[in-house]
């Protein structure tokens, strides 16, 4: 495997990571638990 092939693979494993953390985020909020979702979404940016 090339790096930019590794690159690509470590870019789409970090927004599949992000979508995750942004789905789990809608759930909470759906369930109006704002604190739990605050600390995701700085979690999510964090890993960026």
């Amino acid at each position: 495997m090339s790096i930019p092939d590794l690159e690509t693979e470590k870019a789409v494993d970090r927004v599949n990571a992000l979508i995750e953390h942004l789905s789990l985020i809608l759930d909470m909020l759906d369930g109006l638990q704002l604190d739990r979702a605050a600390i995701e979404i700085n979690d999510s940016i964090v890993q960026l």
